[in-house]
């Protein structure tokens, strides 16, 4: 240890523990990339990748509980060994940054550290290297967008469900629009036509975000999916 501080044992094995997670983390994401990647996905494969993704939410909300164990340090016990490791950072954990490439996370939505790319911090050439190679490979999200953008069903020429959604999400609107109408409790009926006109809302900004998107498959898919389970309250007419 850089210092003679008892919390500073705390503090290195609480990073440790993290970065052996962030290692798992890693594996489980990799594993999931490769069961997407290829040009046919295979649906019986679904489950053990829900498994692993299940896993790796597991283990960000145990990462997410040892904060409560650095909590029983204080500032001014952290400040008694802080200045033995500057210039260090959590921001140069070059696991996290790999989590955040392969997770999908893009360019532009990035917060800068100090004002800086945030590469600017890895200085050796296997770091750079990682890195590189994490932006450049297809992320979770971007295999995922591509499965669903496979999706059947989807083409205006064929089922074309989004029609078929949008035509029925506003036959449900105004079905519960006329129920509301004769409602004799004023209150209650209030009540029922601001839920349909915030749903209306939510329908619109719906079909923009449609519009603006580059690629609208994965929305489509994913309103398919939720559309056909049975929890789901929307019937395709």
């Amino acid at each position: 240890m850089a210092s003679d501080a008892h919390d500073e044992h705390l503090f290195i094995i609480t990073h440790q523990a993290y970065e052996l997670w962030f290692k798992q983390i890693i594996l489980e994401i990799d594993s999931v990339r490769s069961m997407f990647g290829g040009a046919n996905m295979d649906e019986a494969m679904m489950l053990r990748i829900l498994s692993r993704l299940n896993r790796v939410v597991c283990i960000w909300r145990l990462l997410v509980d040892q904060v409560m164990v650095l909590e029983t340090m204080t500032p001014l016990d952290f400040l008694d060994f802080r200045s033995h490791l500057s210039p260090a950072s959590g921001f140069q954990s070059l696991q996290f940054r790999l989590i955040e490439n392969k997770l999908g996370l893009r360019e532009v939505n990035r917060v800068t550290y100090n004002k800086e790319h945030y590469q600017t911090v890895f200085r050796d050439e296997g770091s750079c290297n990682l890195l590189k190679q994490s932006e450049s490979e297809d992320s979770l999200l971007d295999l995922i967008e591509k499965w669903l953008e496979r999706t059947p069903g989807l083409e205006p020429t064929q089922f074309n469900f989004w029609n078929k959604y949008r035509a029925s999400v506003n036959q449900m609107l105004l079905d519960e629009e006329q129920e509301a109408e004769d409602f004799s409790d004023e209150d209650t009926k209030k009540i029922v036509l601001g839920d349909v006109s915030r749903q209306r809302v939510s329908n619109f900004f719906l079909n923009s975000l449609r519009n603006l998107e580059n690629s609208y498959r994965p929305i489509e898919s994913t309103l398919q999916h939720y559309s056909f389970n049975s929890d789901a309250n929307i019937i395709m007419y």
